[in-house]
Order: structure tokens, then C-alpha cells, then sequence
């Protein structure tokens, strides 16, 4: 079960599933996919990804799985495929609130995310190779992005999972908050991404996730910021700074 609540214009989207530690069947990743678009189609400024009972996710529900009759390339592709592209590729900032288990699919997920939070109770990994099977989700290239190689080949083969200070220290986090304190840092994190520029943060998502080098990134950047400065944000932001106060942002 995937839930959608706002907050504002702050999109908050929980994987609920408490008693499988939030675990993904095919339906919930289908869920995730329309919540993603629900928010964006309604305004969402930023998306916060948050899981239920003291955790992210455990990943996809192996139980609706059996080698040899599943046709794996059919569930990936239909239900797991869409979901993590459609978190990837939606427009606004997205932050991912991550405590207890994170695994992968969950930790697939997460990595979707522009922005990773952690609690000190996270634990994030990639245990397929337990289970016998391979790492998808798009976790080869994030982790070896990530990581480099040696390290991205060391948690596919070892299914060893990672603290979240380790994870920090490696680069998958960008902060860590004791247990009890993710949820509310989280939202206020979020909530000041949903209260900011919105126009300027699309373009910035935009040349971030493309491919472009640095001569391509500088083009990218001017032609974009020609459509952000004709923007409302850019005319408040620019009279706030001379003004000496801080913006209001309308996300236009």
C-alpha cells in the first residue's frame, strides 16, 4: 500500500506496509508509480519519500516470486521499471527519509531520490545475491556512479548492508539524525525545498540527471537560466536580495 499526503505544496508519499517492513508487491509498485504522478499532476513542489513502522523498505515481496515459472522480465518491466523511473524523472526535488531497513528495491528507490536522509537506525544494502538472484533496479549503475567499482562490485557479491555512517561516509547519504528525529528533520528539509524557486530547481534536476559534460552543462545552463530569469521566483528572489529580507517563492 503506497500513501499520498500534502502538506502544503509538499507532496508526502509513504510506502505502508508495516508488517512485511514495507516489502513491494507488484501492485504497490504500481501504486507508487500513480502516487508520484498524483503529486506532480497536482502542484507538488517537492516529493518526500517516507516508509511506516520505523521503516524504509525491505524491498520487493519475494514471496509472490518462484524461479522458473515468474516471468521476471515481465514484472520488472511492467510494475518495478515504471515506478523508478517515473521517482527518477518527475521534475521537482525529492527526498527520501530512510530509518530501519532499507533493501534493495527499497534502497533502489532511495537512490531515485535527489536527496537521501538518514536515520541512525538505517541499515541500506543490496542482499540479492542471498536470495541467488540479481541486483536490478538500476543499482549497478547507481552504485558504481556512486561508489566506483570496487566498492559497487564488493556490496553486489558480499550482500554485506552498510550503517548509515558508513552509507554518509560513502556518499549514498547526505546527513544522518538520531532515531526518533528523521521524520520531522525530513519534513522540515523537504518543506523548505517546496518553498523555494521551483522553476530554477526543474532546470538544475534537469541538468543534473542528464549525461552532459561540462561544455554541454554550461550550454544547458544559459539557455535555462534566460526561462528562469522571466520567471515570478526570479524577479522576487533578486528584489529579496537587494531588499535585504528573505524571498517568498510562489513556485512560478
Amino acid at each position: 500500500m503506497v500513501t499520498l499526503e500534502w502538506t502544503d505544496r509538499l507532496a508526502i508519499v509513504s510506502l505502508d506496509r508495516s508488517d512485511k517492513r514495507n516489502a513491494l508487491r507488484s501492485a504497490d509498485w504500481d501504486d507508487l508509480t500513480s502516487a508520484v504522478r498524483d503529486a506532480e499532476g497536482q502542484g507538488a513542489r517537492c516529493l518526500l519519500l517516507t516508509g511506516a513502522g520505523g521503516h524504509f523498505s525491505s524491498g520487493h515481496d519475494l514471496s509472490e516470486v518462484e524461479p522458473g515459472r515468474t516471468d521476471a522480465r515481465g514484472l520488472i518491466a511492467r510494475h518495478v521499471n515504471p515506478a523508478l523511473v517515473t521517482l527518477r524523472d518527475t521534475t521537482v526535488p525529492t527526498v527520501a527519509a530512510v530509518e530501519g531497513v532499507c533493501m534493495g528495491g527499497g534502497l533502489c528507490i532511495a537512490a531515485a531520490c535527489d536527496i537521501v536522509l538518514c536515520s541512525d537506525t538505517a541499515r541500506l544494502g543490496v542482499p540479492y545475491a542471498r536470495a541467488g538472484i540479481l541486483a536490478d533496479g538500476g543499482v549497478h549503475a547507481f552504485l558504481r556512479e556512486t561508489l566506483g567499482h570496487q566498492w559497487a562490485s564488493y556490496l553486489i557479491y558480499t550482500a554485506r548492508s552498510l550503517t548509515a555512517e558508513e552509507a554518509f561516509a560513502r556518499g549514498l547519504c547526505n546527513e544522518v539524525h538520531p532515531a526518533g528525529e528523521l521524520q520531522a528533520a525530513a519534513r522540515a528539509f523537504a518543506g523548505m525545498l517546496a518553498a523555494g524557486p521551483t522553476e530554477a530547481f526543474r532546470r538544475s534536476k534537469r541538468i543534473l540527471r542528464s549525461m552532459a559534460s561540462g561544455e554541454e552543462a554550461l550550454e544547458m545552463e544559459a539557455e535555462f537560466q534566460a526561462e528562469v530569469f522571466r520567471t515570478d521566483d526570479a524577479a522576487e528572489g533578486l528584489a529579496a536580495f537587494f531588499e535585504k529580507r528573505a524571498p517568498v517563492f510562489r513556485g512560478t
